[in-house]
C-alpha cells in the first residue's frame, strides 16, 4: 500500500469512516437514495416470518441502499400485506405469503400490516444522521427534506425518518390490514 494511502488510513477514525472512504474511492456506492423503496435482506429467508410492531431494524447491508434499509416500527412481511396462518392460510381475498421474487411460500404465522404504518410509510432506504448522543459525524447523512433525524437508541444511533410517522405504541396499529375490512397497498 502506498505510504500516502497508509497515512490517510491512520488518520481516518473509526471503521464506519474507513469503509465510507472505500466505498467512494472503490465506487462501491450502493444507489438507493433516503425515501427510496427497499425489502429487508431478513424476508429473502422462507423461515423469516416477519417483524413486530415494536421493533427497529437498519439493514446496513442491503445492495438496494446507500445506507441501510430501515425497518422502522413495521409489523408483518413488506410484500404480504394481510398475512397468514400457521398453515399458511391468507384470509379471503388474499393470497398466501412468498418469499419476495420467487413462488417459495413462507412457513409460519405471518401477522398483516398495521393499516396506519404499512410497508410504504415505515420500510425504506435511509442513512445514519447521527451517533446515539445526537452529534453527527463526517460520514453521517443530512437528512432531506420531509424526513427528520431520530435516534433509534444506543445501539442503532440516529436515522433518516419520514415526517409523520413517529411510532406511539398505544395509539398505533389499532386496525391491521384486512382485503375486505381494511384494505391497503
Amino acid at each position: 500500500m502506498p505510504r500516502r494511502v497508509q497515512q490517510l488510513v491512520l488518520r481516518l477514525e473509526g471503521r464506519r469512516q474507513l469503509g465510507w472512504w472505500l466505498g467512494q474511492r472503490l465506487g462501491r456506492r450502493r444507489t438507493g437514495q433516503v425515501g427510496a423503496t427497499c425489502t429487508p435482506s431478513s424476508e429473502t429467508s422462507a423461515s423469516f416470518d416477519g417483524f413486530s410492531a415494536a421493533e427497529v431494524a437498519a439493514d446496513t447491508s442491503n445492495a438496494a441502499c446507500a445506507g441501510a434499509c430501515l425497518v422502522y416500527h413495521f409489523q408483518g412481511l413488506t410484500t404480504c400485506p394481510y398475512g397468514q396462518t400457521a398453515q399458511a392460510m391468507a384470509p379471503s381475498g388474499a393470497t398466501a405469503c412468498t418469499v419476495p421474487g420467487t413462488s417459495t411460500p413462507v412457513t409460519g404465522a405471518v401477522l398483516a400490516q398495521c393499516a396506519d404504518r404499512t410497508a410504504a410509510d415505515t420500510v425504506y432506504c435511509s442513512c445514519q444522521c447521527a451517533d446515539s448522543s445526537g452529534n453527527a459525524g463526517p460520514s453521517d447523512c443530512t437528512c432531506p427534506s420531509g424526513y427528520d433525524c431520530t435516534s433509534l437508541g444506543a445501539t442503532l444511533g440516529s436515522y433518516c425518518i419520514r415526517d409523520g410517522t413517529t411510532y406511539d405504541p398505544s395509539n398505533s396499529c389499532a386496525v391491521t390490514c384486512d382485503p375486505q375490512a381494511s384494505p391497503c397497498p
